[in-house]
């Protein structure tokens, strides 16, 4: 009976589906190599750092700062480094979580495709500055903030997420989007696995050059990224000249907002804000672990590159396979998308309590057992909100959906940094409970989702308001 209520839950009015001729899976080739090249540099960039803060900074010996920095010193460089981590971040989320109320409406009348030119293009020439400045011997972990520049202004994360979802959104039937967007998110972490697996061996080719090997490979496959964009992925949208708009202009903002909250039958508001919040506080776990996970396993189990990139990749290969077999759970057992974002929600509490609690490695392990489900979070709610909204809203439904996840490294970073900061002498586990807590208020929202999507009338279903040209194709049909 849920199935039904959620097919109904699907929009009245479907947007013709546009389907690009050409190679299939073009965007999860995209996500993929994007990913590999993106991570490749990622996982060697808190080494780099830590090495040239032991050096530089605090003015240690080469044999107290290699990998990994000496227990003895290990303490004070972390300090450093995740206040350079945490400026990192906020520089690259700052500028595009403005720019996101502005690119959602933009791009519902000029296009997806312009966005993820920008975006790699951004990440391309960030790489190209991580590789200039690993030559520079020695040089004070502060330059590297320039790196981020490139990131900011072109949108970052937020700017390539959100022309990735619309597109698929686009170009996907209502009843496969879900499969769709697992697959996207399956070849994200794919392309992590890949990245966490190559990456300590193309380091070690060289040991006076490894960081500049890494940085250069990354910014040859970010190149090819944006070639294989430009010559290979088609616009999703129809473009019509005389209905282009400027990018900065203030009347997309406001569309955003009023589009976000305006009334919409059977709860059908709350149930929207409940799914984006939740989306919000998945990623502010996600950022402020991975900004701190590294360190702390270096910290609590004295792990090094190698021992942590297995962790990862075994973690990453887990939450891969199971993004990618979202099709089993909608496809074949046709579980209904909230269902399953409320078991992964469940599963993320888990996982919290078992990496708060881990006296050893092993511990991490079985956390990551839990991805099975919790991956599923981010494609399903995406999709579940896809199929909620008109499609000439979706873009801006999106758009401040990437809002307030291109505002949460800004809370995750000094957040889980400070905690960090603060407990890492005596209780460094204690990052993951506040992760606990964040995942519990997952829980009591996706709950009250499910709880308003069972009292609305079953006959009715969720029937999105339209605006007043989608009621008059509506009416012409009739």
């Amino acid at each position: 009976m849920e199935g039904n209520i959620q097919e109904e839950a699907a929009l009245v009015d479907e947007p013709i589906i546009k389907k690009p001729n050409g190679v299939k899976c073009k965007m999860e080739l995209l996500m993929f190599t994007f990913f590999v090249a993106k991570t490749l540099s990622d996982t060697v960039i808190v080494n780099l750092l830590e090495h040239n803060t032991c050096l530089v900074v605090l003015d240690y010996n080469v044999s107290n700062c290699t990998d990994p920095v000496s227990p003895d010193t290990q303490g004070l460089v972390q300090e450093h480094v995740a206040d350079v981590a945490m400026a990192r971040t906020m520089i690259e989320a700052f500028v595009p979580s403005l720019f996101s109320l502005f690119i959602g409406p933009w791009s519902d009348t000029n296009g997806r495709r312009p966005l993820i030119l920008l975006s790699v293009a951004g990440y391309t020439c960030s790489a190209i500055v991580w590789c200039v400045l690993s030559l520079i011997p020695q040089l004070h972990p502060l330059y590297f903030l320039l790196t981020s520049i490139p990131v900011a202004f072109a949108g970052g994360y937020v700017t390539f997420f959100l022309a990735l979802y619309c597109y698929i959104s686009d170009t996907t039937e209502t009843k496969k989007r879900a499969f769709r967007m697992g697959l996207l998110e399956g070849a994200c972490l794919g392309g992590v696995v890949v990245s966490s697996l190559v990456t300590p061996y193309l380091q070690s080719t060289s040991k006076q050059y490894g960081y500049t090997i890494v940085f250069a490979t990354s910014a040859f496959l970010l190149l090819l990224t944006f070639l294989f964009t430009y010559f290979c992925v088609p616009e999703s949208t129809t473009v019509i000249e005389s209905e282009r708009t400027k990018l900065l202009k203030f009347d997309h903002v406001k569309n955003v907002f009023s589009t976000c909250f305006r009334h919409r039958p059977n709860h059908l508001s709350v149930i929207v804000m409940c799914i984006v919040v939740d989306l919000v506080l998945f990623i502010i776990l996600f950022d402020g672990e991975l900004s701190i996970l590294y360190m702390f396993t270096q910290k609590k189990f004295g792990w090094t590159l190698v021992e942590y990139t297995r962790l990862t990749s075994f973690s990453l290969l887990i939450a891969g396979a199971s993004a990618c077999s979202t099709w089993f759970f909608v496809a074949v057992l046709k579980w209904p998308d909230l269902p399953l974002i409320f078991a992964g929600t469940v599963c993320g509490v888990i996982k919290s309590v078992i990496l708060a609690m881990a006296s050893s490695g092993y511990y991490m392990y079985i956390a990551c057992g839990f991805t099975v489900i919790t991956v599923l979070i981010n494609p399903l709610s995406r999709s579940q909100l896809s199929k909620l909204v008109p499609g000439d809203e979706l873009g801006k439904i999106f758009a401040f959906s990437s809002f307030l996840e291109a505002i949460a490294p800004l809370t995750a970073s000094p957040l889980y940094t400070f905690v960090y900061k603060a407990t890492l002498d005596t209780l460094p586990n204690a990052i993951f409970w506040l992760s606990t807590g964040l995942c519990c208020i997952s829980v009591t929202l996706i709950g009250l989702a499910l709880f308003l999507q069972r009292l609305a009338p079953r006959t009715q279903g969720f029937v999105p308001v339209l605006d007043d040209a989608s009621s008059r194709r509506s009416s012409v049909q009739e």
